[in-house]
């Protein structure tokens, strides 16, 4: 499955959507689904706010993301 951020952004409202894209990709992933996030997060919204973030592993991305 792929998400795209873009596709669930309402009222340019970032953050509301950040967190319900990691949300989406978290459950996905929990029932065994591959999962793959297109998109990017706008300053000054934070991915690192949301509150399923704590739960992706940095270790995995490539160290240019990072």
């Amino acid at each position: 499955m792929y998400f795209d951020m873009d596709l669930i952004v309402n009222n340019d409202d970032y953050q509301t959507a950040c967190d319900n894209w990691l949300k989406v990709a978290y459950y996905s992933a929990y029932s065994r689904r591959n999962s793959v996030l297109f998109g990017n997060v706008p300053d000054p919204y934070n991915v690192e706010i949301c509150g399923h973030f704590p739960l992706f592993n940095a270790s995995l991305l490539p160290t240019s993301l990072l």
